[in-house]
């Protein structure tokens, strides 16, 4: 419930800066995503592969100058690890978060058109589901169960394809641990989320 709020605020406050400023940018944007969990605890006989996800959701731009300005974004996203193994089958956790990135960047070019972006990202965890042959419900307290909350720091760039529509691509790593402490066993999970975003997105009146 409280990160749905958070998505309603962050919402709220995107299209009230929207039309009050003429410096601020409201859009919209999606994609597919690759994602890792280096150091997460996994057989040894598996074979990590890209866990593919998706993200989507709303994004505004401020500009302080011609030249620099700050992106607030409220993302749905999907992230995870996968493996597979002769021995014990395909493997996939999938976690969900409501992430919210705050970056600072600077546009190249008289029109604008190239991006560059960096800054933090929080991320708080919504869903989780993890499959081995066929899905399963973790248990409350389970070592598979996802930590609340999730910070890292993400690099983006974009380009303006028209005055609204852009690419983006964007490399995220995250520094916080992505499991809570397991309870029925003394292994310390250390993974932490890294991951490469591939999507578009379309600012109003840009």
């Amino acid at each position: 419930m409280k990160t749905k709020s958070l998505f309603t605020i962050v919402l709220a406050l995107l299209m009230a800066v929207s039309a009050s400023g003429q410096g601020f940018h409201f859009g919209v944007k999606g994609g597919i995503s690759g994602n890792w969990m280096p150091r997460t605890n996994i057989n040894i006989d598996d074979t990590p592969v890209m866990n593919v996800g998706f993200y989507g959701g709303v994004t505004g731009t401020l500009f302080l100058s011609d030249m620099y300005f700050l992106q607030a974004e409220a993302l749905y996203t999907r992230k995870g690890v996968s493996t597979n193994s002769d021995l014990s089958g395909k493997y996939t956790r999938n976690i969900s978060y409501i992430q919210v990135p705050v970056f600072f960047g600077f546009a190249v070019g008289s029109d604008d058109a190239l991006r560059f972006m960096v800054g933090p990202e929080f991320a708080f965890a919504v869903g989780n589901q993890v499959i081995q042959d066929a899905p399963l419900n973790p248990a409350g307290g389970s070592h598979y169960n996802p930590a609340p909350f999730n910070f890292g720091i993400g690099l983006q760039v974009s380009y303006f394809i028209t005055d609204g529509l852009a690419v983006d691509l964007r490399f995220d790593k995250g520094f916080t641990k992505t499991l809570k402490p397991a309870v029925s066993t003394t292994i310390e999970d250390k993974g932490t989320n890294l991951g490469v975003m591939l999507g578009v997105s379309y600012m109003f009146g840009n």
